[in-house]
C-alpha cells in the first residue's frame, strides 16, 4: 500500500519557498480497507491545519527577510550617526578607519582593511 501524502506549497512573495509535507506511514500487511480510509479521512481533515501552517512558515521567512533589512539600515544610520558627531580636528586616518569599520560591520564582508593613503 502507497502511504497517505497530504502536501501544501510554501508560497512567498518571491515565489514557492518549498513544500510542507505529512505523511502518515501504513503497515503494508496487515492495514484493512476500514482503517485506511479512517486515515485519509483524517489526513483530509488535517488538510487546513497544513495549509495554515505553510503559511505561517511563509510569513516566518518573509519577516526574517524584513528584519534583515531593518538591520542593515538600522546600522547605516548608526554609521551616518557617528561621522556626522566626529569632532573636525579628528585625525582624517582615524575617521578613515572608524568608517571603514564600521561599513565592513554593516556589509559583514568575509575580509575588510582599510590602506594607509599614499600621500
Amino acid at each position: 500500500m502507497v502511504p497517505a501524502i497530504a502536501a501544501v506549497a510554501v508560497r512567498t512573495s518571491a515565489g514557492i519557498a518549498g513544500v510542507l509535507v505529512v505523511i502518515d506511514l501504513l503497515p503494508t500487511a496487515d492495514v484493512q480497507a476500514a482503517h485506511r480510509r479512517s486515515t485519509l479521512a483524517a489526513l483530509k481533515a488535517l488538510f487546513p491545519f497544513v495549509q495554515v501552517m505553510a503559511d505561517l512558515v511563509a510569513l516566518a521567512l518573509e519577516n526574517r527577510a524584513i528584519v534583515r533589512v531593518q538591520e542593515r539600515r538600522s546600522q547605516f544610520i548608526r554609521l551616518l550617526h557617528l561621522i556626522a558627531t566626529m569632532p573636525a580636528a579628528e585625525v582624517i586616518d582615524q575617521l578613515i578607519q572608524t568608517i571603514t569599520t564600521q561599513f565592513c560591520q554593516l556589509t559583514q564582508p568575509c575580509a575588510c582593511t582599510s590602506r594607509p593613503r599614499p600621500w
